[in-house]
C-alpha cells in the first residue's frame, strides 16, 4: 500500500533539461521500477511556455524501497534525495510531504499575505531573479499551488517570468 506522501528529489541540470523536453518521466520509468503515475514533475505549460512550479525538484510517491530512490542518482538526472531515511525502520519517512501538508502550507502562505493580485508589486525571494521587484501580470493555479506571471521592468529590457506563491513577498 502506498502512503499519501511524496519523496522529494533534487534534479541535476541534465534532469532539468529532460523535464523541459518532456521526457524526464519516460527516462525515470525506463531506468527504475517506479510507475509513471507515481512521478510528479512540477512543470506545466502556460500560455505556450513551460513554467516550473518548483524548479529543481521532482516528487515520487513514497512506499518504494529506499534503495529505489537513491539508485536514481546513478542516472545522472538526480542530484540527491532531499527526504531522509528513518533509522528505526529503514524507510524514507522524514522530509516527505503529504498532500494535506502541502495544502496547509499554501493556506498558511495565504494567511501571511502571500496572495497577490494583478498589478501588485512583489519582490522575488527565490530563483534566477532573486531580489528583483516585479509587477503581477496574471495568476493561475495548478494542483492547489498558486502561480504568478510577473513583469520585471528594467531600464533596457522587460522580462516576463513565472514563479510560485512561496517565492514572493510584498515589495
Amino acid at each position: 500500500m502506498r502512503l499519501d506522501s511524496w519523496v522529494i528529489l533534487e534534479i541535476s541540470g541534465k534532469g532539468e533539461e529532460a523535464a523541459e523536453q518532456g521526457i524526464l518521466e519516460d527516462v525515470l520509468v525506463e531506468k527504475s521500477s517506479f510507475k509513471r503515475n507515481d512521478i510528479f514533475v512540477p512543470i506545466i505549460q502556460h500560455g505556450g511556455k513551460l513554467v516550473w512550479m518548483m524548479e529543481g525538484y521532482i516528487f515520487i510517491k513514497s512506499g518504494y524501497s529506499a534503495s529505489h530512490y537513491f539508485d536514481l542518482k546513478r542516472s545522472g538526472l538526480i542530484r540527491g534525495v532531499v527526504s531522509q531515511i528513518d533509522p528505526n525502520t529503514g524507510l524514507i519517512s522524514k522530509g516527505v510531504i503529504s498532500n494535506r501538508d502541502l495544502n496547509q502550507m499554501l493556506k498558511k502562505a495565504d494567511s501571511l499575505g502571500a496572495k497577490f493580485h494583478v498589478g501588485d508589486s512583489v519582490k522575488i525571494k527565490e530563483g534566477e531573479f532573486v531580489g528583483f521587484v516585479a509587477t503581477v501580470l496574471d495568476l493561475f493555479e495548478k494542483d492547489n499551488l498558486r502561480m504568478y506571471t510577473l513583469l520585471i521592468d528594467m531600464r533596457s529590457v522587460e522580462i516576463i517570468t513565472s514563479t510560485d506563491c512561496l517565492s514572493l513577498e510584498r515589495a
